[in-house]
Parts: structure tokens; sequence; C-alpha cells
């Protein structure tokens, strides 16, 4: 009879509130595709790159931090191709609904009631050179305050040295702080940043939808 495996979620800090609060976790496909990756690319390189990186400023203190959605690549033991990708740098980490027990006179997690987003890198000069190494020319940069993101104009070096509400004016006008006028490439750019936007918001509210579901 073979045993069965256990799963958990690629998020140590998911992983572990599970383990404290003893309710059921049941794996999501990221975790199951994870452990088949690791599995068929045992022993094998592995080759990480960022498709997207995200400067997000927000919180009680406005502190910014930065995320990104980092893809894996590597190969099985024939040679085929094996990929995986997750978001690094931001997770939900959920909270637990309680009930009171009298016979234990305890309280006693039912269910996950919510969750709650934390970020885990804040935005500085040595964390963007841990992961210079896995940016490429195919990188897109985007900046957030955690309703909104904005892209679409943003360069490595807007994204590195630029203050974040300068980065956000830019997108919405089109206009580099310190300057007024508009020429007409930089009008047709703002038109494909406020058609980039569209697609987002309509992402965003595709994930919010799905997690109210869970």
């Amino acid at each position: 009879m073979s045993q069965q495996i256990v799963i958990h979620s690629v998020y140590p800090e998911v992983a572990e509130f599970y383990k404290k609060i003893g309710l059921y976790y049941e794996p999501r496909s990221l975790d199951r595709t994870k452990v088949h990756f690791d599995a068929l690319s045992k022993d094998r390189p592995v080759k990480k790159r960022i498709d997207q990186l995200y400067r997000y400023k927000g919180g009680a203190k406005q502190q910014e931090y930065i995320y990104y959605n980092e893809q894996w690549e590597g190969i099985d033991h024939v040679g085929n191709r094996l990929n995986w990708g997750w978001i690094v740098g931001r997770v939900d980490i959920p909270y637990a609904h309680f009930q009171w027990v009298e016979e234990t006179h305890s309280q006693e997690a039912t269910e996950i009631e919510g969750y709650n987003t934390k970020y885990e890198i804040p935005f500085n000069e040595e964390n963007m050179n841990k992961i210079k190494h896995e940016i490429h020319d195919g990188t897109r940069y985007y900046v957030t305050d955690g309703d909104r993101i904005y892209g679409g104009l943003i360069t490595e070096e807007i994204f590195n040295t630029w203050p974040f509400e300068d980065i956000v004016y830019y997108i919405k006008t089109g206009v580099k702080p310190g300057t007024q006028i508009v020429t007409p490439d930089t009008a047709e750019e703002v038109k494909r940043v406020q058609e980039e936007k569209q697609r987002l918001e309509a992402e965003k509210k595709k994930l919010e939808d799905e997690k109210k579901k869970r």
C-alpha cells in the first residue's frame, strides 16, 4: 500500500499557520504543481527569471515593498522542458474563526474566516541587487498602491530611481515630473497605458472574485 504524500503550502507562513492552528490544509494547484516540478527536475539545474516586478506602497506607514512573478525552468530526466511559477514577496495569510469549547475551556479553530496580505521584501538597493540576476530584457515593471496597478511606461531606471508618486503621476498624465508638454508620441503611449490599466484592473477583479469563492 503506497504512502499518501502530504502536500503543504509553498508559502512557509501559510504552512506554519495550518500546522499551528490544527486545521486541514487543502493543497492548491500551485502546491501540487510545485511538488511535481521538484520531483521531475530533481538533481538538475533550475533557471529562474522575473517576468513582472511590482513596487508597492501602502499600509499605515506608507512603506514600500517589492514583489514579483518568478518563473522556474528546468528539464526532466529525458530532456523535456518543465515550467512552474509563483508570486514572491506577497502572500495572503489566513486567519481563523474560533469557537469556545466548554469541555476543555479553550478556543478551537473551526474554519478560515479571511486573509491578510503581507508584503515581505522592502524596496531598497540591497534587495534589488539580490534579484537583478533574474531580471531580463522582457521583464515588465509596475507600481501599485494595493487598489490600482500602474504600468506601461515604466523602465528599469524609472522603477529603481523615481519616487513612487512621480511614477504614478507620469503614468496617469504621460508627463514627466517637472515638464508640462505632452508630445504626440507620449499621448499615444498614455492611451496604450490606459488600456493596459483596464486589463490589469479586470485581472485584479477576477482574482478578488476567485478569493471570495475560497
